[in-house]
């Protein structure tokens, strides 16, 4: 096929934030409510994004700079 096709969603998001906040979120340290706290955040679940976006251990870097 020459093109792809996604049906659209009518739902509203389970969360909005911004590109830092999604980055902030994905590599770890800081958690959705904390995000939520700061006004960088805003959804209906915030139990469920801290428990799908959490990590452990978190991530660290050694390797100075």
């Amino acid at each position: 096929p020459s093109a792809s096709t996604w049906p659209t969603s009518t739902r509203s998001p389970a969360l909005t934030m911004t590109r830092s906040a999604f980055g902030a979120l994905v590599l770890g340290g800081v958690s959705a409510t904390e995000l939520a706290l700061g006004g960088r955040l805003s959804g209906s679940d915030l139990g469920r994004a801290d428990a799908f976006f959490g990590w452990s251990p978190l991530p660290h870097c050694s390797t100075p700079f």
